[in-house]
C-alpha cells in the first residue's frame, strides 16, 4: 500500500484515490471522476463472476458511467490505471485466458515499525520529488505495449487456479490427459458427466 500510494501523490489529490471492493462493485461512482489512478484496496471477489465482470468493464471500457446520488447520469472518457491490493489468493476471478491483470504475489514477512518510519521521512524529505523525477525522466517505456496482453505470471496461475469451482479444476485436471483418464480424446457430454458424479460425488453437474 505504502509503496502505490507514495505513486498516488505524485499524480495528486484531484486525480488520484483508493477506494474499496464496495465503491467498485456499489451503484454509484462518484470516486472515478477525472482519475488518472485508483487504488482498489483489499479487494476479494470470492469467484464472484458479476464482481469480476464489473473490473472487467472499469479496467477496458472506452468510457466510464458515472453516477452520483441524486444527480442525473452521464459518460465520461476512462482514462483509469488501476492497482488492486489484497491478501487472498482469490482475489479477483479469471480465465486462463485473461488478458487484463498482470499479477504478483509480494512474499515476505512485515518490516520493523523503524523501516516505515524511514521511509516516511526520505518520502516527505524530497524523496516523492526525487521518485517523480526517476519516473518521468529514466524510466522508458519506448517498447512497452499497453494493448498488449498481460504477462503469465506464476503468481496468476495461482489465483486462476484459486477461483476455479471443484467442477472447473477437475475439467482442468482432467484434460491434461484425457487417454489415461477418460480413456480417449472423444468423449459425450453425458459420459463425462457420469464420470464426474462418479469420482467427485457431486450430482449438480
Amino acid at each position: 500500500n505504502l509503496l502505490f500510494e507514495t505513486c498516488g501523490e505524485i499524480v495528486g489529490d484531484k486525480h488520484y484515490c483508493v477506494v474499496t471492493k464496495n465503491d467498485l462493485t456499489g451503484d454509484f461512482n462518484s470516486w472515478a471522476k477525472n482519475k488518472l489512478f485508483v487504488i482498489g484496496d483489499e479487494v476479494f471477489s470470492n469467484g464472484n463472476r458479476l464482481e469480476a465482470d464489473k473490473f472487467k468493464t472499469l479496467i477496458t471500457g472506452t468510457k466510464i458511467r458515472i453516477n452520483e446520488k441524486n444527480q442525473p447520469e452521464y459518460y465520461i472518457d476512462n482514462h483509469i490505471g488501476f492497482v488492486f491490493l489484497s491478501n487472498h489468493e482469490d482475489a479477483i476471478h479469471m480465465a486462463m485466458e485473461d488478458r487484463r491483470y498482470y499479477v504478483v504475489e509480494v512474499a515476505g514477512d512485515a518490516k520493523p515499525k523503524e523501516f516505515y518510519d524511514e521511509y516516511a521521512r526520505w518520502r516527505d524529505a524530497g524523496g516523492l520529488a526525487a521518485l517523480h523525477h526517476y519516473l518521468a525522466n529514466e524510466v522508458t517505456l519506448t517498447d512497452f505495449n499497453p494493448m498488449a496482453p498481460a504477462l503469465m505470471t506464476s503468481a496468476k496461475r495461482e489465483m486462476i487456479a484459486a477461483g476455479r469451482s471443484s467442477l472447473e479444476q477437475w475439467m482442468v485436471d482432467t484434460l491434461q490427459e484425457p487417454t489415461t483418464t477418460l480413456g480417449g480424446e472423444v468423449i459425450s457430454i453425458k459420459a463425462l458427466s457420469s464420470v464426474y458424479q462418479f469420482r467427485s460425488g457431486d450430482k449438480r453437474s
